[in-house]
């Protein structure tokens, strides 16, 4: 299936299925439909995890059967013009009882579901790479845990009231207090410390994720780890052993990232005279340090301002000429919106553009 032969839609699907595949390794049916903005990923991890408020992932879709229809047949064309291999993926969690399949469909139709639990992987990968890429794809979920935020809970079980901060497990929809969920001898490891986690995961048979419902983003955070109390004694104890040659390697990562960051900032600062030579080299310096801090969020620090994307600098620029060059700011603040406050200075900013290019 050539592109000429692919209609506009399709080929948006198609080039969706190699941004997944590019970030992912694979693509399934599942990342393509967040790709394509049909699922949210907090959606997807909701799933995945078994959370008190997950439903069959099949209901949370944004789009009809119809369009539905058309990205599965353009998934399954563009795989075979591209050669890939077919896996199925059982996802799975880990539950009291053994890993459990994580329900997609709310009807039982198994040619459906075998559909959605299949993953394309590249032909050409080397076998080590294959079966590291398998195992990834077909690791079940690991246990979770939920830390309690309402009143008036109570254990399935034992009908031990879940009081406010305590943490159960979930089981059909239902809590399950630590004690009925044989999770109760495991130790309760604060997030924060990576390293010190990482650890206490790798040297914990038993693992389980903490989890708490964020009210005010709608969203579940991960605040910690239960673990055995061995393996939290583990880690503690290699982290005191290594921990000059830790501060070592963290100098060192240190100043490598700054030497990218400048180098970054160099080379954006470049391409912001190129693309608008009559802006002045000191201020395209500071637009791309600006745009371009880490941790920022900024779009300089996207994928595509990374990559030093014409667009994404472009973007930069406006944004730096909507702060410094206009009344933005002081329009926000005399409580005009977002939107408004925009179209008010929009001539300011193209008029500045212009200029400067």
């Amino acid at each position: 299936m050539s592109n000429s032969a692919l209609t506009p839609y399709q080929q948006k699907v198609a080039s969706c299925c190699e941004t997944v595949l590019k970030r992912e390794g694979s693509v399934g049916l599942i990342g393509l439909c967040q790709q394509l903005g049909f699922l949210h990923f907090t959606q997807i991890d909701d799933w995945k995890h078994g959370k008190p408020d997950a439903t069959p992932l099949h209901l949370k879709l944004k789009v009809g059967a119809e369009k539905l229809s058309k990205v599965m047949s353009t998934l399954e064309g563009w795989a075979l013009e591209n050669n890939m291999i077919p896996l199925q993926v059982p996802y799975e969690r880990l539950g009291r009882h053994g890993t459990e399949p994580l329900p997609i469909l709310l009807t039982n139709d198994p040619a459906h579901d075998a559909i959605w639990r299949r993953h394309w992987i590249p032909a050409g990968l080397s076998a080590h790479k294959a079966e590291k890429l398998a195992q990834k794809l077909t690791r079940p979920q690991e246990l979770v845990v939920f830390a309690q935020t309402v009143n008036m809970q109570f254990c399935q079980e034992c009908s031990a009231e879940l009081c406010l901060g305590d943490l159960f497990a979930q089981e059909h929809d239902q809590p399950l207090c630590l004690n009925c969920a044989d999770l109760n001898h495991l130790e309760f490891l604060p997030a924060g410390n990576a390293t010190l986690t990482r650890r206490a995961r790798k040297f914990s048979p038993l693992v389980a994720e903490v989890l708490r419902l964020n009210q005010r983003r709608k969203r579940y955070d991960r605040v910690g780890l239960l673990v055995a109390a061995t393996a939290l004694d583990q880690a503690e104890t290699s982290m005191h052993d290594d921990a000059s040659e830790r501060a070592r390697l963290r100098q060192k990562s240190a100043i490598a990232r700054a030497k990218a960051d400048e180098k970054l900032v160099a080379e954006m600062s470049a391409l912001i005279l190129s693309q608008f030579p009559n802006c002045s080299p000191n201020e395209a310096h500071a637009i791309a340090a600006h745009t371009a801090v880490r941790g920022s969020g900024r779009v300089g620090r996207s994928e595509a301002g990374r990559n030093l994307d014409a667009k994404a600098i472009e973007l930069a620029v406006i944004a730096w000429i909507r702060h410094q060059h206009t009344n933005y700011d002081q329009l926000l603040m005399s409580g005009v919106g977002r939107q408004d406050a925009r179209e008010r200075i929009r001539s300011d900013v193209q008029q500045r553009l212009q200029m400067w290019r």
